[in-house]
This record gives structure tokens, C-alpha cells and sequence, in this order.
């Protein structure tokens, strides 16, 4: 993992996670365009538009902390498979750890990786106590990823638009 001087990116062994941008929001948007990437996550909610909106409150919140949602870009290939990252959960006044990975670069471990780099920068670098993940009730797999990070569940709640459960990471 590196982190450049003036210009955030951090590396694993098989991905570049480098910020994501307003001009991310075509990859968003196709992302989310498959219905079992999005499922979870807004549905057909994920307009086009709504990947245009998501991603400059994602650059926005790079340019107010520092950090945010990266996108991956698999070294091998030079693809961009999904995003990982950090944002601000303002609802809750929590900070969350979020992940959404392409279809075809599913169950490679791929969003385990880059979850573990980012959860060795946050322990080294964010003033908090702990991170939060929020994920959809339904959302085995992600359950599953969230306790192998070492997440612990903390709560259920309730989004707008799904019921979710909300699960802790302690950084201190």
C-alpha cells in the first residue's frame, strides 16, 4: 500500500485505488447499470443520473477530507471493477467503509483486498474511534466480508429505503 504526497492513491497487490472523481460517473453509471450489482445498493434507483449526482458528492467529499470512495483498477488489466472507500454516513454522524464490485469481478476477493487497505490507512490516519459498515439486511455475502474484515454487528436500522444492518469496526 502507498500513499503519494499530493496525490492520495493506495495499491495492492492486484489493484490501483485511486480517488473517485465527478468524471467517474459513466463508470458508476455502469456499474450500477446490472441488476445484481445493484440490488442491494438503490435498484433501479441508480438512474444514470443518480450515478452523476453519487459521484460528485463523492469528489466533493475528497475535496472536504482527504479521502473518500476509490475506484479499483485491476494493475493486470487496467480495468475499473468497482468501488471502495470511506464516506461521511451524516445521518448518523458516522463514518462508513462501502463497497461495490462488478459482476465479473465477484467472489475474487477483490473487495476484501481493497477494504484491507483501507482500513490500515484509516487506522493510521482518521482521527475517529471507529468505522461503520452499513449494509442491506439481505446482503449475505456482504454480511458475510464485513465480519471476515472484523467488523462486529453494533445495530439494525433503517435507510430510506431499506432496512440495514450496521456494523462496527474499531480503529482505537
Amino acid at each position: 500500500m502507498t500513499q503519494h504526497l499530493g496525490k492520495f492513491q493506495l495499491e495492492t497487490e492486484r489493484m490501483r485505488l485511486r480517488p473517485l472523481q465527478e468524471s467517474d460517473a459513466d463508470f458508476l453509471a455502469s456499474l450500477y447499470s446490472n441488476p445484481d450489482v445493484a440490488r442491494y445498493i438503490g435498484g433501479n434507483r441508480l438512474t444514470a443520473q443518480a450515478a452523476t449526482n453519487q459521484a460528485q458528492k463523492f469528489s466533493q467529499i475528497w475535496k472536504t477530507y482527504g479521502y473518500g470512495q476509490s475506484v479499483l483498477v485491476d494493475k493486470g488489466t487496467c480495468e475499473e471493477i468497482g468501488r471502495v472507500g470511506l464516506h461521511p454516513w451524516e445521518e448518523w454522524g458516522e463514518l462508513e467503509l462501502g463497497w461495490v464490485i462488478g459482476k465479473e469481478w465477484q467472489r475474487q476477493g477483490r473487495a476484501t483486498e481493497a477494504a484491507q487497505a483501507w482500513l490500515k490507512w484509516a487506522e493510521q490516519n482518521i482521527p475517529a474511534d471507529y468505522l461503520v459498515a452499513v449494509v442491506h439486511s439481505e446482503n449475505i455475502a456482504s454480511h458475510k466480508l464485513t465480519q471476515s474484515l472484523g467488523f462486529v454487528l453494533d445495530r439494525e436500522d433503517q435507510t430510506p429505503w431499506n432496512p440495514v444492518l450496521v456494523w462496527r469496526y474499531n480503529l482505537v
